[in-house]
């Protein structure tokens, strides 16, 4: 009694989970591993045509992710970047990095595929037939 006395959730929740692992390290260790096994990559829409990007990965690896955009952000922003001549922010050069780095082609458009189905005589013979 009163020992979260003042205390907030947060606190509240770290102490539980410091009890459970010592109580049951092994569990702790367990939910670790499955929790990476489930990671995903998700997307969905926002306002005014953008989209969410969302990966869920263990930390070692997102970690890594978000150091190298920022190393990469820094890097352009330090040398003078200016995009397509407007100086972007810091979260605009991580947001081109991600996509450059992800698709492999500066703005991640690599090109447009069009695919069109007719016949034979509306190619050949100028047939109006689709």
């Amino acid at each position: 009694t009163g020992t979260f006395e003042g205390k907030g959730d947060k606190a509240i929740v770290a102490a539980a989970k410091a009890a459970a692992y010592r109580r049951d390290p092994r569990s702790v260790v367990g939910r670790a591993s499955r929790a990476a096994a489930e990671r995903m990559v998700s997307l969905r829409p926002a306002p005014d045509t953008m989209t969410y990007l969302t990966a869920l990965l263990p930390v070692a690896q997102g970690v890594a992710v978000y150091a190298a955009l920022c190393q990469a952000a820094d890097s352009a922003r330090s040398s003078g970047d200016a995009g397509s001549g407007v100086v972007r922010t810091r979260g605009q050069v991580m947001a081109d990095t991600l996509v450059e780095r992800v698709t492999g082609t500066p703005g991640g458009i690599s090109g447009i595929n069009l695919d069109l189905v007719m016949t034979d005589r509306t190619l050949f013979q100028g047939d109006s037939e689709p």
